[in-house]
């Protein structure tokens, strides 16, 4: 194999890691998610939640999305996952600046009773809304690290969850450096780090997982995929 087919395997190889990073965030988002909540971005997906409540017990339900860029023809199935809440990722639409949807709950049309952003047809008939965020919002790639050598790690996962950073700056030790959740779903830690390679992951509710937001990673002894971040010497 010459030296440019090795490189576009190697290319290969790294977008296929980050597509499934990123895709085992949302899907970790998804299966435990404890409750309903509004819309929201994990990794490259959307997660809606639905929920009846307790009263649900033992009865069989459907819970469908439908779409306004689709004109509302197709119907998305959610999935019920462990905790009992109906769930649907949506990869993240692309050159579109609002989402606006329905929800169809044992055939019936409504809005989503946990997402308060709705707006009207001119029909009358009310419609739930969801924001997308522009790509300014946030670094296209992570960790951030600033001139002084401090490092910013940031994580988009459930709220409420437990997530630690794991790396080779804290021994590998789980429990040393908890992140803390700045707002719903978002955990940050800053460490002040040396320059050098840097290897870590993130402990999400007891599970690994490498930072779907850095492209460069490589596997353990173990052959488990890490994270790593160079700081210049």
């Amino acid at each position: 194999m010459n030296a440019g087919k090795r490189i576009a395997a190697m290319l290969c190889l790294l977008i296929s890691v980050e597509t499934y990073a990123t895709e085992a965030v949302a899907t970790l988002a998804a299966s435990s998610a404890r409750e309903a909540s509004a819309p929201r971005i994990v990794g490259s997906s959307i997660l809606f939640t639905y929920s009846f409540g307790d009263t649900s017990e033992g009865r069989i339900h459907t819970v469908l999305a439908a779409f306004e860029h689709e004109a509302f023809r197709a119907q998305h199935a959610f999935q019920r996952n462990e905790q009992g809440v109906f769930v649907y990722l949506l990869p993240v639409p692309q050159n579109m600046d609002r989402l606006v949807y329905r929800i169809v709950v044992d055939g019936i049309w409504t809005t989503d009773p946990a997402n308060p952003s709705t707006i009207t047809d001119r029909w009358g008939v009310a419609l739930s809304t969801f924001d997308l965020p522009t790509e300014t919002r946030r670094p296209t790639s992570l960790p951030v690290v600033d001139s002084d050598g401090t490092v910013r790690f940031i994580l988009d996962t459930t709220p409420g969850s437990n997530v630690a950073l794991v790396g080779s700056f804290n021994g590998w030790d789980p429990f040393l450096t908890p992140m803390t959740e700045m707002s719903p779903g978002e955990y940050v830690r800053e460490l002040a780090l040396g320059p050098g390679e840097h290897m870590y992951y993130f402990l999400v509710n007891g599970q690994r997982l490498p930072d779907p937001m850095n492209r460069d990673r490589r596997r353990n002894r173990s052959g488990q995929f890490i994270s790593v971040v160079v700081l210049p010497r």
